[in-house]
């Protein structure tokens, strides 16, 4: 048997590697969590958590297909009215694309330097801050009255429950009869309950949200001065208003700033906040007649 060798010397260059495989595209998004802030009708606002399903449409890409992520900031207008029912996105997204990109995203300058925590930080500072206020009254007795607030032209109501009588844009009220125990029942609704409930517009966030927080009392003289509390009950009433101011502290702020400023929580559970806040004993007593607000707003 014979063999055959034959050898080809070439200076050609070698046949190219195969090209690599795309990425496989991501999965599509069919269900996403949501936040809205909804005026439900001219300063009625309230806010809504909910979950976004849209069954068989992917809510990441456009209707040409174009995915759609990244950050953004902008408005997004919902009408829901008879039988039109549109979304709408007025924006512009932070992230910059490469050149040879496909994304919405818009061009950005290269001196602008912007991260996540900013963008949230944004997305809070151009929420108004909310109040969230409670009201509880302490009868010894059943009886008929009104209270209501007075907000100073720099306030306003956003929403109540039950839903109070306004009186102008600074006024409302609820008509109510009290019984012991601090029962109390709208009178329009038949609603019975332990307390009433009022937002006023000048965020709440759980505190689970944040390891640490710092906060303050506010003075019931600066209280009254932006949101007046009366009651037409006869006899002396013994007000009660807290008012909570807090924020968020991160690890390194309460080590460097708070602690060795002598306002650790060492410090916070040795003073004596009822002093702070006007406390007056009668306000325990249930013989007497007394009102208990507490209200609570997060400074940014």
């Amino acid at each position: 048997m014979q063999v055959i060798r034959i050898e080809i010397v070439s200076d050609a260059p070698p046949p190219p590697e195969e090209e690599p495989l795309p990425p496989p595209p991501p999965p599509p998004v069919f269900e996403m969590p949501c936040e809205f802030d909804l005026e439900l009708s001219p300063g009625h606002r309230v806010a809504l958590g909910t979950i976004c399903n849209s069954e068989d449409l992917d809510m990441s890409r456009s209707e040409d297909g174009t995915l759609v992520d990244g950050s953004f900031w902008g408005c997004l207008k919902i009408t829901h009215t008879d039988d039109e029912h549109t979304m709408e996105f007025k924006g512009t997204r932070f992230t910059p694309s490469p050149p040879s990109s496909t994304s919405l995203a818009l061009p950005l300058p290269t001196n602008l330097s912007m991260d996540q925590r900013t963008v949230e930080r944004l997305a809070v500072a151009s929420r108004p801050s909310t109040v969230k206020s409670t009201i509880r009254i302490f009868s010894p007795k059943e009886d008929n009255v009104e209270i209501g607030i007075y907000f100073s032209p720099m306030w306003s109501l956003t929403s109540s429950f039950p839903p109070a009588e306004r009186e102008g844009e600074q006024k409302c009220k609820w008509t109510v009869k009290t019984k012991p125990g601090g029962v109390i029942e709208h009178l329009e609704t038949s609603v019975v309950m332990s307390e009433l409930f009022y937002e006023a517009t000048n965020n709440f966030p759980a505190f689970s949200l944040h390891r640490n927080i710092a906060f303050r009392f506010m003075p019931p003289k600066n209280i009254n001065r932006a949101i007046e509390l009366w009651c037409t009950h006869t006899v002396p009433i013994t007000w009660t208003r807290i008012f909570f101011m807090w924020r968020g502290v991160s690890d390194d702020e309460l080590a460097s700033s708070f602690i060795p400023a002598g306002m650790g929580e060492k410090e916070a559970n040795e003073k004596d906040w009822k002093e702070v806040i006007e406390y007056k004993e009668e306000a325990s007593d249930r013989d007497l007649f007394s009102v208990l607000e507490v209200s609570a707003i997060e400074c940014v």
